[in-house]
C-alpha cells in the first residue's frame, strides 16, 4: 500500500508539472500579470453601444430611457431581463484609483426579498473569486440616487475589475435597476495641472467628466469675437440634466477660474432655471456655490468680509450676452482636490429651460495681475488683451477713457459705448422721475444690475443721478434689499462699495443722489455698478434711474462761457424742459423754455470761482409784453445741488447790514418782457473751491 501510494502522488505531480501555462492575451510571466500598465480610468455614459473591450460581458441589460425619460441624459443601462443581470468591466489599473461611483436607480411594485439585492464586487486574479464593495438594496425613496463608494485598499492592485450582478430576479421586467454616469478614477497623478478647453473640435475629454445635456456647437455667434466659434450648448429641447462636470483638480489661493457664459441669448431677464458654478470637495457626493451672494445682509456669510458681490448664479437677459467671468480663490478659502461643475437642473418633456452655452474655460494659476479684467488668461503664463488694450497686464487702453459720461436714457437701447452691462432694467415711461421721456426701469426677476464701461476718473469730482425705489403710491415692500452703487478699479474683478440705498416708506419719491467720487476711484480705469442684490432672482420692489452723470473737475473746473451755438453737455448737467433755439428774436440760439413741462430748470456743473467773479448772461422772460406775472429762481448750490439758496438775497431800505439794495426775484417777467443783459458779482457766501 505504501509503495501504491507513493508512486500515485508521484504520478499526480509529475502530470500537474507537465501541463502547460498559457496566459491571455496582454498577459505574461509565471503569474499572468499585465505585460503593459492597463487603463487607469473608466468612464462610461451609457449613450453609444458597450465596447466589448470595456465590458467583456454585458447580460440581462440593454440601453434605453425610462418611458421616454432619461436617467441623467440620452441613454442608461437598464437590467430587466429574464434570468442572469450582470455587468463585468475589463481588468484596470486600480493603484492609484479612490472611488468608483454612478447614478443608480431601482424600480419595483412592492417591497424585494433581500436576496433580490444588486451587489457591487470585484476581483484581483481575473474572476476566480470576488469580494462585495457594497449592496444595494431597494431604497425608501424612487429617486435616483448618486453612489460613491471609496475604493478599500484589497482593490488597488494593478489588474482589478469591477462587476453589477444581482443573483436573483422575480422575471423580467421585475424588479428593474438602472445605471448611469459611471467612473472609476480618482488619480491625480496623470492629470494635467490645469483644465483649458475652448470646445473647438468638441470637449476634451480628460477635462470633464460628464456634460449630460450638452454638445458643441454655435450659440449667439453674433455676440461672439469669432463667428464660427464653438461652445458646449445646452438645447432646451434636450431632456434629462443640463450640466457639465471637471475632473478633479488640485486648487490653491493662486487658482482662478475663467470662463465666457450665455445663459439665453436674450435681453430679457428672469429667474427661471439660472446656471449655478458649484464646487465639491467629495468627489461629487454634495455641492456647493463655487462664490455665496455677498449683499451686506444681517447674516453674511465668512467670506463676505471684504467685498459685496453676487453669488456664482447666472440668469438669462442681460444685453452683453456673452459675458466672462474670472473669480480668484484667494478669498475662497479652498485648496486641495476640488472638482465642479455648471449646473442647470434636471427637466422633463414638460419644461423648457433656457438654452445655455459655455466657452473658454480655464482653471489653473493666475496670470500677471489677472490681466487687470482686460484679457484673456493663457495657461498661466500670458495675457491675450481684450481688443483696445495691450501691454503684458492688458493695463495699457490704446485709447484715453473717457472723463465724462452723462445718460438721459432717451434711447431705446443701450449705448455699449458707455455701458458693458444691462440686466434686469429697460427703458421706460412706467414709474416716472422726470415729467416726460425715457428711463430706465428695473422691474424684471434674474439680475438687476447696471454696469458702466472703463472711464478716467483721476480728475473727477461727481456722480449723480435720480433715484426711485419703489413705484406707486404705496410704500415700497420693506423685505425689498437695498440698491448698491459700487466701483472697480481693476476691469470688474474687485469690487468697493460707494454707496448703498435703502428702501423705505418714503424712498418711492424721486430724490437726486450726488457723491464725490473718493480717492481710491478716482483712477485712469474705474468703472461703475448699480445692483441690486437678490438671494434667488425675485424682487419684491421695483426702482428707476434717471439722468445719470459722472464727471466734474477736481481740481477746479471754469470758467463757464455758452453762447449756445451748440450744446455742452459738460457745462450743463440738467435741463428738463429747455432746448437750443432761436427764440425772441435772439442772434442766433438760445437756451429757451417753451415747452409744457411741470418742471423747467437749467443746473451748470460745478465751477471754480475767485474773488472777482461774476455771472452775466442775457435774459427775456417773454417776447413781448405780457399780463402774466412770475419770476425765474437764480440759485446757487454748494453740495453737488442737494440743496440751493437764492444767489441774490433780499436786502431792503429796513435791512441795517445793506450796502445795496437788491431783491431776491430779480428775473421777473415784466422787467424782462425783451432781451435785456444781466450782470451780476457772486458774494462770498456763494463761493467755495467749487460752486
Amino acid at each position: 500500500m505504501y509503495f501504491l501510494l507513493s508512486l500515485s502522488l508521484s504520478l499526480s505531480l509529475s502530470l500537474s508539472l507537465s501541463l502547460p501555462l498559457r496566459c491571455d492575451h496582454g498577459y505574461g510571466g509565471a503569474h499572468c500579470v499585465p505585460l503593459a500598465p492597463l487603463p487607469s480610468i473608466l468612464r462610461e455614459d451609457f449613450n453609444e453601444n458597450l465596447a466589448a473591450e470595456q465590458w467583456p460581458e454585458v447580460y440581462g441589460a440593454e440601453r434605453g430611457t425610462l418611458s421616454g425619460e432619461p436617467l441623467k441624459s440620452g441613454t442608461a443601462l437598464i437590467f430587466k431581463g429574464e434570468g442572469l443581470r450582470m455587468l463585468v468591466s475589463r481588468d484596470l489599473d486600480c493603484t492609484s484609483m479612490l472611488y468608483i461611483q454612478f447614478s443608480f436607480k431601482f424600480i419595483t411594485k412592492g417591497v424585494p426579498e433581500r436576496s433580490h439585492s444588486v451587489l457591487l464586487q470585484y476581483s484581483v486574479n481575473g474572476g476566480i473569486s470576488w469580494l462585495l464593495l457594497d449592496e444595494f438594496y431597494f431604497p425608501t425613496s424612487t429617486d435616483t440616487l448618486f453612489l460613491h463608494l471609496p475604493l478599500p485598499a484589497r482593490a488597488q492592485t494593478n489588474a482589478t475589475r469591477f462587476r453589477l450582478w444581482q443573483p436573483y430576479n422575480s422575471g423580467k421586467k421585475e424588479e428593474v435597476w438602472v445605471i448611469d454616469d459611471l467612473i472609476i478614477d480618482g488619480s491625480s497623478f496623470n492629470n494635467p495641472p490645469v483644465v483649458s478647453d475652448n470646445f473647438e473640435g468638441g470637449p476634451q475629454d480628460y477635462n470633464w467628466l460628464f456634460y449630460p445635456g450638452g454638445n458643441t456647437g454655435l450659440y449667439c455667434p453674433y455676440q461672439k469675437s469669432g463667428l464660427e466659434e464653438s461652445a458646449m450648448v445646452f438645447l432646451s429641447s434636450e431632456l434629462g440634466e443640463h450640466s457639465i462636470t471637471t475632473r478633479d483638480i488640485d486648487v490653491n489661493e493662486n487658482t482662478i477660474i475663467q470662463f465666457e457664459i450665455n445663459v439665453g441669448c436674450t435681453a430679457d431677464s428672469s429667474a427661471s432655471n439660472p446656471v449655478r458654478l458649484e464646487f465639491s470637495r467629495n468627489f461629487g457626493a454634495t455641492w456647493h456655490l463655487l462664490v455665496p451672494l455677498c449683499s451686506g445682509g444681517p447674516q453674511p456669510s465668512s467670506l463676505c468680509s471684504t467685498e459685496l458681490h453676487p453669488a456664482s448664479v447666472y440668469y438669462p437677459g442681460t444685453t452683453q450676452g456673452w459675458r466672462r467671468e474670472v473669480i480668484h480663490f484667494g478669498k475662497l478659502r479652498l485648496c486641495g482636490s476640488i472638482r465642479f461643475r455648471w449646473y442647470q437642473g434636471f427637466y422633463s418633456s414638460s419644461t423648457s429651460p433656457p438654452t445655455w452655452a459655455l466657452d473658454s474655460v480655464y482653471i489653473g494659476p493666475q496670470c500677471q495681475d489677472m490681466c487687470n479684467g482686460h484679457g484673456t488668461c493663457v495657461r498661466g503664463t500670458h495675457c491675450i488683451c481684450d481688443p483696445g488694450y495691450s501691454g503684458a497686464d492688458c493695463s495699457q487702453p490704446d485709447t484715453l477713457n473717457p472723463d465724462f459720461l452723462k445718460e438721459d436714457f432717451e434711447g431705446g437701447a443701450m449705448d455699449a459705448e458707455r455701458f458693458r452691462l444691462l440686466s434686469g432694467g429697460k427703458h421706460s415711461r412706467k414709474c416716472g422721475i422726470m415729467s416726460s421721456g425715457n428711463h430706465l426701469f428695473f422691474s424684471e426677476d434674474g439680475l438687476r444690475m447696471l454696469v458702466t464701461n472703463d472711464m478716467d476718473l483721476s480728475n473727477a469730482r461727481f456722480v449723480q443721478f435720480f433715484l426711485r425705489l419703489g413705484c406707486g403710491k404705496a410704500s415700497p415692500d420693506p423685505r425689498s434689499q437695498p440698491v448698491l452703487l459700487q466701483f472697480s478699479v481693476d476691469g470688474g474683478l474687485t469690487w468697493g462699495l460707494l454707496q448703498d440705498f435703502l428702501f423705505s416708506n418714503s424712498s418711492n419719491q424721486a430724490r437726486l443722489v450726488a457723491l464725490e467720487i473718493p480717492l481710491r476711484a478716482r483712477t485712469t480705469s474705474t468703472r461703475l455698478r448699480w445692483w441690486q442684490p437678490s438671494e434667488n432672482g425675485h424682487f419684491y420692489s421695483p426702482w428707476v434711474i434717471d439722468q445719470l452723470v459722472v464727471g466734474g473737475s477736481a481740481s477746479g473746473w471754469g470758467p463757464l462761457e455758452d453762447d449756445f451755438s451748440s450744446m455742452d453737455g459738460r457745462s450743463w448737467l440738467l435741463h428738463p424742459g429747455g432746448t437750443r433755439m432761436p427764440v425772441c428774436g435772439s442772434d442766433g440760439a438760445a437756451f429757451a423754455f417753451i415747452e409744457k413741462s411741470n418742471t423747467r430748470y437749467a443746473v451748470t456743473t460745478d465751477i471754480s470761482l475767485g474773488q472777482d467773479a461774476f455771472i452775466q448772461f442775457d435774459f427775456s422772460a417773454s417776447c413781448s409784453v405780457t399780463n402774466s406775472c412770475y419770476a425765474i429762481e437764480l440759485e446757487y448750490s454748494l453740495d453737488l445741488g442737494l440743496s440751493w439758496q437764492p444767489l441774490v438775497r433780499d436786502c431792503l431800505p429796513t435791512s441795517p447790514d445793506c450796502s445795496s439794495y437788491t431783491l431776491q426775484r430779480l428775473l421777473v417777467a415784466d422787467t424782462y418782457n425783451k432781451w435785456g443783459r444781466v450782470t451780476l458779482p457772486i458774494p462770498t457766501y456763494a463761493r467755495s473751491v467749487t460752486c
